[in-house]
């Protein structure tokens, strides 16, 4: 007996083919919504930020994708596919070029004596009793400045000036703020130096109408005969006043309150984001911005904050890690972005894991010439 085969419908074929699209699909939408959220302000549309930390893995995902899209796909996918590798180009391509200029160690012999060696470090999840390796490192790297965030250190006057759980600030290095006899100072973002002659404070972050935002760290100094700024920052978190462990109300309840809480931390971090932006643009001297923007490269806040200034990290060639989280440090949201008046020199993350952060080091020379 004759055996008749028969071709499955095509409608069958079709079918087993949409969750393939319907995945390719969110995942092309997701990517877009990462790439437009460095573009469009969180006024406009807020929820964009949300996606903006994923950007690498969507494109990544995507660029995997090529091969079976290219082979399989209608030539509207096709088409679409291709416009997307051409996004991702443009965002990724220029820090690509960077693969084969490796940054220069701190301790590589690019600081000289003209060479100003600065830091910036989040200190909030601070393991004291792993400090060792966090000292041996300074000890190696000798920072002019260090900003550290999240690292409330009191001052006493008419005592020897203790910080507690930072024992890996060696004070003898540094200028600290010197209160009267019996006051003390607190400082909640503190900039630490061992540049003689310098001043070291804090002051509110305000808005245009003088709404105060955050608290910043800030000091001047002299450097190579020109006066120069530092401010030290630590932006709005997402989710810091623990919503997302709030179970009250059931799960509508939590949901609601986590997408409140979401859409206000991104408000609160664009307003400080512009408030910083207006500082530094009134700025006149040389100046150096380090801190935890709590913000990737792929985000709104970080355009706004680094248009025209020098990412130390970028400049100074291609590196493989970022700062966060510690243990596997995938991003960045720690940075020391400096005025047109810096060349960057060299740039080097911490190895040492006592804290949630990874340290960021970068060297740099003031510029004979004026921007």
């Amino acid at each position: 007996m004759e055996t008749i085969r028969r071709k499955a419908p095509a409608r069958t074929v079709r079918g087993r083919r949409w969750p393939g699209r319907l995945g390719y699909a969110l995942l092309g939408a997701a990517f877009v919504c990462a790439w437009l959220a460095r573009f469009v302000p969180p006024e406009t549309l807020w929820g964009l930020q949300l996606f903006a930390p994923f950007t690498p893995f969507f494109a990544l995902v995507l660029a995997a994708a090529t091969v079976p899209v290219m082979r399989r796909g209608a030539w509207k996918t096709k088409l679409l596919h291709a416009a997307l590798l051409l996004l991702i180009g443009w965002r990724f391509a220029p820090d690509a070029m960077r693969f084969a200029r490796r940054p220069g160690g701190i301790r590589g012999g690019a600081a000289t004596s003209d060479t100003l060696v600065v830091m910036t470090f989040n200190a909030g999840w601070l393991y004291a009793e792993k400090h060792q390796p966090m000292t041996e490192w300074l000890r190696a790297v000798r920072p002019h400045v260090v900003g550290l965030q999240e690292a409330t250190i009191h001052f006493v006057g008419g005592t020897n000036i203790s910080i507690g759980v930072f024992p890996f600030i060696e004070t003898e290095l540094f200028d600290v703020p010197q209160p009267a006899q019996g006051s003390k100072i607190v400082l909640r973002h503190p900039i630490l130096t061992r540049i003689p002659g310098g001043v070291v404070g804090e002051f509110g972050l305000r808005e245009e109408d003088g709404t105060e935002l955050t608290n910043a760290g800030w000091a001047q100094f002299t450097w190579q005969g020109r006066e120069v700024v530092v401010y030290n920052v630590h932006l709005h978190s997402y989710l810091s006043r623990g919503e997302a462990s709030d179970r009250r109300g059931g799960i509508l309840g939590w949901m609601k309150r986590v997408y409140t809480a979401l859409r206000d931390d991104v408000h609160t971090r664009a307003r400080e984001a512009r408030a910083l932006r207006r500082l530094l643009d009134a700025e006149t001297h040389p100046f150096l911005l380090l801190g935890d923007l709590n913000a990737t490269p792929h985000g709104w806040v970080y355009r706004h904050l680094s248009e025209g200034l020098r990412d130390a990290w970028r400049s100074a060639g291609w590196h493989l890690f970022g700062t966060y989280p510690a243990r596997l440090p995938l991003t960045r949201i720690d940075y020391i972005l400096a005025s047109p008046h810096w060349k960057v020199v060299a740039a080097e993350v911490g190895g040492a894991f006592v804290s949630d952060h990874r340290p960021f080091v970068a060297a740099l020379t003031l510029r004979t010439e004026e921007p």
